[in-house]
């Protein structure tokens, strides 16, 4: 905490992107990487051609990575409901948030896999063996939250530590795996996945930016940052559109 405020008071209060050699740390979901970061990294690295982004996964000890000032960015999933983030993500004191972008879960598995030729719904995806990421060191998502207040239980055939290893077995194996929407829309083309939605819906998900209040007036951080918001909100329009047509 103290070394965040000494960086706070000692950080400029001009930023100039075209001569600034700063070096910014994230920490994002896996997911992020395809969905968010082409929205602004090419523009980032053309305005800041010499600043160097460090990133690293989402883990559970980022947000005191951010408190110490260690971390400038975090960007992952946050439920919607204050209820659900109750369970799943509630950032400390001193984090703010700010929501990039509106997700909601489905399902990937592999053509010709036994579930495309049957009726699809909430029976049959529980006869499914799933294959599961295990996030923050957790075994269960809030589907499986939700799923247990119904006297519910996938049947998990296995855990995995990342979204791309858990999409690629899907290619070799009956197993199924339920990611975010845009996350296995854009796996499923790489590797010739099918996308099927959830039998019944999740309330849906926000990718959301994370930052400690002792950033909140560094110049530097302040140019990223709304550049990052800026381009996100421009997705979530184009987004919006689309659906409106």
């Amino acid at each position: 905490m103290l070394l965040g405020r000494l960086e706070n008071l000692t950080a400029p209060d001009h930023f100039d992107p075209s001569s600034s050699d700063r070096r910014f740390h994230f920490s994002l979901v896996e997911s992020a990487y395809p969905l968010l970061m082409p929205r602004f990294l090419g523009e980032i690295l053309e305005a800041a051609p010499s600043i160097t982004l460090d990133t690293q996964a989402w883990h559970r000890h980022t947000f005191d990575a951010m408190t110490r000032g260690e971390v400038d960015f975090g960007i992952t999933g946050k439920d919607i409901n204050p209820d659900d983030a109750m369970l799943t993500l509630m950032p400390p004191p001193g984090i703010i948030t700010e929501p990039l972008y509106e997700d909601y879960q489905a399902v990937i598995v592999r053509p010709g896999h036994p579930a495309l030729s049957e009726s699809w719904d909430s029976d049959a995806y529980m006869r499914q063996r799933h294959i599961q990421v295990r996030c923050l060191g957790n075994d269960r998502w809030l589907l499986d939250i939700k799923l247990a207040e119904r006297g519910l239980e996938r049947d998990i055939a296995m855990y995995v530590p990342d979204f791309n290893s858990a999409a690629s077995l899907c290619t070799h194996t009956d197993l199924v795996f339920t990611a975010p929407h845009h996350f296995a829309t854009a796996i499923a083309k790489q590797l010739n996945l099918v996308v099927i939605d959830l039998p019944e819906p999740l309330p849906p998900m926000e990718y959301t930016l994370f930052w400690h209040q002792n950033r909140q007036n560094d110049a530097g951080h302040s140019w990223l940052r709304q550049l990052i918001i800026s381009r996100c909100r421009q997705m979530t329009e184009i987004a919006a559109t689309a659906e409106n047509r």
